[in-house]
């Protein structure tokens, strides 16, 4: 097969990435469409590390990766994903409150640590979920239309990222 089985992150270099610097990766042109798809499906990693400012034309990737987003499986058609382009107050309580969090679960210096890395982004987008009068206790069912907004929340994340990644 043209790419590994999966394995952890550390050992998987699929062929497509050519390391250019440290940070740096250039992914080669795929051949047609359907290796194309394959590629940004098994070169999306999650990222921890920013750049300080964003890049030129990023309201467009950024529009273009929300209209991947509202393209994700919904078969019930509810479209219940919200997207939020945050600005620097709403990003900084955001920081503040996972640092609470996390000091909760992890302690201080994992907290610290997170807050630290969370104030370097430099663009903040949050997908929320509308959830009816039934809220969270809707979700115990498991055929009911929470559970399955939350499922096609999940894809229109995953829709996201994937379009964001193919920007660069």
């Amino acid at each position: 097969p043209r790419y590994p089985s999966r394995k952890p992150r550390q050992e998987v270099e699929p062929p497509v990435f050519r390391a250019m610097a440290a940070q740096s990766v250039v992914l080669d042109p795929a051949p047609n469409p359907k290796e194309a798809v394959q590629e940004a499906l098994l070169t999306r990693r999650t990222v921890n590390e920013f750049e300080e400012s964003l890049p030129e034309g990023w309201e467009h990737s950024v529009r273009r990766a929300v209209e991947a987003a509202t393209h994700a499986p919904n078969h019930r058609r509810t479209e219940p994903w919200r997207f939020h382009l945050l600005g620097a107050k709403a990003a900084s309580r955001v920081c503040a409150l996972n640092a609470r969090l996390v000091a909760d679960e992890k302690g201080a210096l994992a907290a610290d640590e997170k807050l630290r890395r969370w104030k370097k982004m430099p663009g903040w987008i949050v997908v929320t979920q509308v959830v009816g009068e039934d809220g969270e206790a809707a979700l115990v069912d498991p055929m009911g239309v929470v559970r399955e907004d939350y499922a096609a929340c999940c894809c229109a994340v995953q829709n996201l990222c994937l379009s964001l990644h193919a920007e660069g």
